[in-house]
């Protein structure tokens, strides 16, 4: 697998207390629940079953020792691997829940339907129906040689054993290097990987699932969802172990961590270009999530990782709106992500995951700063029931058009939110204006500093010509030309000026009458510089400043971005 060489890096998540309201405490709704996830499209399935002894129990989860090697051997999967199943007579082996227990389960394709059978043991060995041996590998055998049926009744056969899928790996083929941060769900680890000759560096993210339900559950999706995702923004996915605990979730390695952590290393000393990079490929993500009719559950800079590209990672709740579980958004920690009427109503949307953006752009433009500081995802979910929360403030340094960007993503009004691809069109209209000259906010490091940051910057261009073509990069060195951060901000006024010839006849739905019109500025709107004048305080709509439908038409905001060199 020569994809593997390619380095990765890892999720960065907390571990969070349970804050579960009406938590199932039944083990057959979670197994229901489970069930539900996997989404199968099979025929039903049959199983056949004898009482498992005592002995079965004690041995349940080293049944399959004898047979861990062989290709037919899954691991533990739900049954939604019963479409590996094309031909009667096809077979593989899992392990699976029954209960609460951990048990090994056959799947055998018999007259067009999958047939589930368990395997017992007792003190004459392994079984299906009668015939008993010692190890389960020598029952397969036995049944394969013989052509006896698995049982009587079903008349299943064993003909030819389907080997596991390539992107299911083994334990034994990862190297421990070191501990990288903790999950959501487990520890978040970097591995050297082999696999056919091949050697590569790989992200692993750990499950402790021992006889969890919800946690194979959470896994599984996390999984699902990971297979069916390719784009630049979203971390690639490599494969999965789950012969044993904890199942391992393989994913590439991003060499400077979640963009939290590298945002709070920098603190400050990165120029507008930069994050305004970040905000963009953030917005790409999610984008291409909200294309697919899905969401992430959790947007925030902890869940982005940092490479040539912002990669967006963590999709453990990622499901459509209506299969997002609130209770579990909670679990994570994501109250202070969240908007009033998911805390209120127990309603996430798509707008609502724009509220949650928003919040990211605090996140980027404040250095990692945690928003609502002080309080506790439960004092904050209290703070809101009590409408007691003030909104967030964007930081001085944010330009003038990201601030009243957040301020949309913040409106009450979940429908007055713009959407995502409206705000990927707006960030991209902003960056073509961003000056070429852009140098950082701070610049007090030391000579040690700039050198240290001048090898940090090489080894994160490392690789990312395409970028450097596109005109964008995450370095965060320094460039010729000194732009202060006004002058940015200016800048930034230039857009807001553009974008109004475009939406000047378009009225917010709930700006007043007294606002008038929106138009566009005359020069009686310019001080003796020819630059806008400031008013103390603006109304809040009285201009529709992100129009969902908006159309880039106007040739200077339309126009191909420039090549930036980056000089070193």
């Amino acid at each position: 697998m020569d994809d593997l060489r390619t380095k990765f890096e890892p999720i960065n998540a907390e571990i969070r207390p349970a804050i579960v309201k009406n938590e199932e405490s039944s083990i057959s709704l979670q197994i229901k629940e489970l069930e539900k996830a996997t989404n199968n499209s099979n025929p039903p399935s049959a199983t056949f079953t004898t009482p498992i002894s005592r002995q079965a129990e004690i041995d349940q989860l080293c049944v399959t020792d004898s047979i861990k090697d062989a290709d037919y051997y899954l691991g533990l999967v739900h049954r939604n691997f019963d479409n590996l199943l094309k031909n009667d007579g096809d077979f593989i082996l899992r392990k699976s829940f029954n209960d609460d227990k951990v048990v090994v389960v056959l799947d055998v394709l018999h007259m067009g339907r999958p047939y589930n059978f368990l395997v017992n043991k007792d003190n004459d060995g392994y079984y299906f129906g009668t015939h008993h041996e010692d190890t389960v590998k020598a029952l397969i055998e036995w049944h394969m040689k013989s052509k006896a049926p698995v049982s009587e009744e079903s008349g299943c056969k064993l003909l030819t054993p389907i080997n596991r899928p390539y992107d299911m790996l083994q334990h034994n083929s990862f190297k421990f290097i070191k501990k990288l941060n903790g999950g959501s769900f487990g520890e978040i680890c970097l591995y050297e990987f082999k696999d056919n000759g091949g050697i590569g560096t790989v992200a692993v993210k750990s499950y402790y699932v021992k006889n969890s339900i919800k946690m194979h559950t959470g896994f599984m999706r996390e999984v699902k969802r990971m297979k069916e995702f390719n784009h630049k923004n979203i971390v690639e996915f490599y494969g999965f172990a789950v012969h044993k605990d904890p199942l391992y979730l393989v994913m590439e390695f991003c060499h400077h961590g979640s963009l939290l952590d590298y945002l709070r290393k920098k603190d400050g000393h990165l120029p507008q270009k930069t994050y305004l990079r970040f905000c963009i490929e953030a917005a790409e993500a999610l984008n291409y999530l909200h294309q697919q009719n899905l969401l992430h559950g959790h947007i925030c800079a902890k869940h982005f990782l940092v490479n040539a590209e912002l990669k967006l990672c963590d999709f453990n709740l990622t499901d459509t709106a209506e299969n997002i579980k609130i209770e579990e958004l909670f679990e994570k920690g994501a109250e202070k992500w969240l908007p009033c009427e998911t805390i209120k109503d127990k309603i996430f949307t798509k707008k609502s995951e724009i509220w949650s953006f928003g919040v990211l752009l605090f996140e980027i433009y404040s250095d990692g700063k945690e928003p609502y500081p002080g309080y506790s995802g439960l004092q904050f979910q209290t703070n809101v029931l009590k409408n007691n929360c003030q909104q967030l403030q964007m930081p001085e340094k944010a330009p003038i058009a990201v601030k009243l960007l957040a301020e949309k993503c913040w409106l009450e009004t979940s429908l007055e939110r713009p959407d995502i691809s409206t705000i990927l069109k707006i960030l991209k209209d902003i960056e073509i204006h961003t000056p070429r000259s852009d140098t950082s906010i701070k610049s007090k490091e030391s000579d040690e500093e700039e050198d240290e940051s001048e090898e940090s910057v090489d080894s994160y261009d490392e690789g990312s010509t395409d970028r450097q073509r596109s005109g964008s990069s995450f370095t965060g060195g320094h460039h010729h030309g000194h732009a202060s951060a006004t002058y940015c901000n200016n800048i930034f006024d230039n857009v807001i000026k553009d974008l109004y010839s475009i939406i000047r006849e378009i009225p917010h739905e709930n700006a007043s009458d007294d606002h008038g019109p929106i138009r566009r500025p005359t020069t009686s709107d310019r001080d003796q510089n020819g630059e806008p004048k400031r008013k103390e305080k603006s109304p809040r709509n009285s201009f529709y400043f992100i129009n969902i439908n908006y159309k880039s038409n106007n040739k200077k905001i339309s126009k191909k971005r420039d090549t930036i060199s980056h000089v070193r």
